[in-house]
C-alpha cells in the first residue's frame, strides 16, 4: 500500500491548553504579556499546527490518554495498552484522514517504525471466530489473575475488534493503522517527510534553516508535502527522500534476541 507510515495531529483542546498563571511580581511585564500571547494563539488555533511544531521540537510522539486494542477495558494492564498511532493509507487517499485531523503530519518509513517496535494493527471482527477467541484469552487471563508479563498483554495493543457496538458501527479498517506502545522518540534524519499546508512551506524551511544556524533547535530541511496534492505531485516529492540504509551487519531485532 505504501513505504511509509504518517502521523497527524489534531487541534488541541481548549480545555487542554493551559492558562497562564497570575502575574507574578518577580518577573518582567514582557513574561506575562508573551504568555497570555501564546494562550490566546493555541486557544484560537484549531489547525494542528500547535502540536506538529511541539512534536518535532521535542523529538516525541506520546500516546493518547486512553488505552487502545483489545485490551483496553482490562484496568491492570492500561499502560501497557497506551499507543501511539500511525497510518500506512495510500499517500493520495489522505482525504479521510486529514478531514479527521489535520493538515499537519510526519512521515515515516516502515523500518524506523518497526525498530522503534510498531507493527500494522490485527483487525478481527468481534463477531468472528477469531476475535472471540482472543477476548476468550482476555477474559481467561482475567480470571486466572492478571500477570503483567503474561506475553499476551503484548500483543492486545495491536488488535481491534470491529463491528456494531450497541448498534452502532465501528469500522476504521480504512485507516491501515500502525500502532507502537508507549513513547516515539526520533531523530530529525529519521522523519522521511513532514506534511503542512503548501503556502507554508517556503516559511517552514526559513524556520528550520534559521533554526539549524543558530543552533536553536532541530532542523527539518527534508521533503515537505501538502496532504491535498494529487499523486503526480506527491511522487515527484517523494524522489527526494533519501533510501532507507542497509541494516548494520549482524543487527538483530529485539525479538529474535
Amino acid at each position: 500500500m505504501s513505504d511509509y507510515v504518517v502521523h497527524f495531529t489534531k487541534p488541541v483542546p481548549v480545555d487542554d491548553i493551559s492558562r497562564p498563571r497570575p502575574k507574578d511580581p518577580d518577573k518582567p511585564r514582557w513574561f506575562e504579556t508573551a504568555a497570555q500571547l501564546l494562550y490566546e494563539q493555541r486557544v484560537a488555533d484549531r489547525t494542528g499546527y500547535y502540536p506538529w511544531i511541539d512534536i518535532l521540537g521535542s523529538g516525541l510522539l506520546q500516546p493518547g490518554s486512553k488505552p487502545l486494542g483489545a485490551a483496553r477495558f482490562v484496568p491492570e494492564v492500561e499502560d501497557l495498552n497506551q499507543v501511539v498511532c500511525f497510518s500506512e493509507i495510500p499517500l493520495d487517499m489522505l482525504d479521510r484522514v486529514i478531514e479527521r485531523r489535520s493538515l499537519y503530519g510526519v512521515g515515516f518509513r516502515k523500518d524506523v517504525i518497526v525498530a522503534k517496535g510498531g507493527s500494522p494493527l490485527w483487525y478481527l471482527d468481534k463477531d468472528g471466530m477469531q476475535g472471540q477467541l482472543i477476548q476468550a484469552q482476555i477474559r481467561e487471563a482475567q480470571r486466572s489473575g492478571v500477570d503483567r508479563d503474561d506475553p499476551l498483554w503484548k500483543l492486545t495493543p495491536f488488535i481491534d475488534n470491529p463491528g456494531n457496538y450497541k448498534g452502532v458501527p465501528y469500522r476504521f479498517e480504512w485507516e491501515r493503522e500502525w500502532r507502537v506502545v508507549g513513547d516515539v522518540r526520533f531523530e530529525p534524519d529519521e522523519v522521511a517527510f513532514l506534511f503542512l499546508p503548501e503556502e507554508d512551506h517556503d516559511r517552514a524551511r526559513q524556520f528550520f534553516a534559521d533554526a539549524k544556524h543558530e543552533h536553536a533547535g532541530p532542523s527539518y530541511l527534508g521533503t515537505y508535502i501538502d496532504p491535498r496534492w494529487d499523486m503526480q505531485r506527491i511522487q515527484e516529492a517523494l524522489a527526494s527522500v533519501p533510501p532507507v540504509p542497509d541494516p548494520s551487519p549482524g543487527s538483530v531485532p529485539w525479538w529474535a534476541e
